[in-house]
């Protein structure tokens, strides 16, 4: 993203040049939600379309810590970045969250006045999830970096019950590497006196065809804080830069706020 001014959030010209022809019609399509058990834990996955491309997006949680079957929240969020720089609506075939969905009117601004690129989109949902009882659990991502560390430990995070690992969030990480990475986390964790929740997620496999990931950062963090949302009711977002940095990103204290739900 172009580092505009981040306040600038009225809508901006855009150039349809990036992705060719931005004709009406073009859609990216989140359907097949599906939910299978798999060895004490939850599999959930959604079919994304778009003109040219498809993949099956798929995330594992432990079981217990899985959304409702019919919320497609984290979808709707993740696919969000993707129909922006692609030029095309969106249209989710499932139940959503009414305040993300209010939001991403919001979201759409913040990414339009950081790069003028993108298309902003028209959102069609299947409807709106029902309100449901805020999770009582609280987690923090931890990758054991300085700056998940400092967040997994500091008090102004507020009170934590969890730590949420996500073992294939590095792509240049083989099986073997993401083995020998998980007893360190363990051992990291029980130094702070916290579990950890361990998920997996195909969002960064390389076939995935989905934009660069610098771009959807925040949205991708969204989507797993989402798939835990059964069992955690927020979730702390590590910092990746200082304000006196700070620039348009995926990730940012003005975007990441707009990404949460009424859960």
């Amino acid at each position: 993203m172009r580092p505009i001014d981040p306040h600038a959030f009225a809508a901006q010209p855009i150039r349809a040049d990036r992705f060719g022809d931005r004709t009406p019609g073009r859609v990216v399509i989140v359907d097949e939600l599906q939910s299978r058990a798999v060895n004490g834990r939850v599999e959930r996955s959604a079919r994304l379309r778009w003109v040219g491309g498809e993949f099956r997006l798929r995330i594992e949680v432990p079981a217990g810590f899985e959304p409702p079957e019919e919320d497609a929240t984290a979808f709707l969020l993740v696919a969000l970045p993707l129909a922006l720089y692609r030029g095309e609506d969106l249209q989710v075939d499932g139940a959503v969250s009414a305040q993300t969905l209010r939001q991403t009117e919001r979201i759409q601004a913040i990414y339009a006045a950081w790069d003028p690129t993108v298309r902003r989109c028209r959102v069609r949902v299947a409807g709106e999830a029902p309100v449901r009882t805020v999770a009582e659990g609280q987690g923090c991502l931890f990758s054991r970096g300085v700056d998940s560390m400092y967040s997994a430990t500091s008090t102004d995070s507020g009170p934590l019950t969890h730590l949420v690992f996500c073992d294939t969030l590095e792509p240049l990480q083989d099986a073997q590497t993401r083995a020998q990475e998980w007893p360190s986390v363990v051992r990291a964790a029980e130094h702070i006196g916290l579990p950890v929740v361990r998920i997996s997620t195909n969002l960064r496999d390389p076939g995935a065809q989905l934009i660069d990931y610098q771009d959807m950062h925040g949205a991708g963090i969204a989507f797993m804080g989402h798939s835990l949302s059964g069992g955690l009711g927020r979730v702390v977002v590590p910092a990746d830069m200082t304000y006196s940095i700070a620039g348009a990103s995926g990730s940012h204290a003005l975007l990441d706020p707009f990404f949460g739900s009424e859960w």
